[in-house]
Formats: structure tokens, C-alpha cells, sequence
């Protein structure tokens, strides 16, 4: 299984890099093409284009631990969100 080491994005536009690392950790881009939030409990992602990778690069960074591991309310496996900023804001 694998756990959630490392939630980053680098923005293609402006190379900013977002590395979320709490829960609600929210950051945005000097650009505001894309966001990223979540820290370690879960993945978040928001860009102005039709299709996330080609707003951002995903930076994140996983780890391999046993089936047994036993996930709790600080290691929950991650989830990933994505959403399209509307460009008129």
C-alpha cells in the first residue's frame, strides 16, 4: 500500500512549487494558475486549464508501507481532488 509522503505541485506557468503540509494547508501560485491543499490527509488540486497537467507537475512523493499498517486519523490514505478555477475570477 502506499502512504502519502510529500503533496507538492510546481505551477508550469510561473514554477512556483506548493507543498501543502497540513491538513487545510491551502497555497496558491504568485500566477494563480493552480492550488494545492491537503498536507498529508488528502490531495486537493485547482488550475485554469482545461486538463491538470497543463497547469501543474505533480511533485508528490509516496511511500511503500506493509497491508497491515494500521491507518489512522494522521496517516488516512490520500484522496485526490481536482477542480477547474473559473477564469473570469
Amino acid at each position: 500500500m502506499l502512504k502519502l509522503k510529500r503533496n507538492a505541485i510546481r505551477c508550469k506557468k510561473c514554477g512556483d512549487i506548493l507543498e501543502s503540509k497540513s491538513r487545510n494547508d491551502f497555497v496558491s501560485c504568485s500566477c494563480g494558475q493552480c492550488f494545492n491543499d491537503g498536507g498529508l490527509s488528502y490531495m486537493r488540486r485547482g488550475f485554469r486549464t482545461e486538463r491538470p497537467e497543463d497547469s501543474y507537475e505533480d511533485l508528490s512523493e509516496y511511500e511503500e508501507v506493509p497491508d497491515e499498517f494500521d491507518l489512522d486519523d494522521d496517516f488516512p490514505a490520500p484522496k485526490v481532488f481536482s477542480s477547474l478555477i473559473d477564469p473570469k475570477d
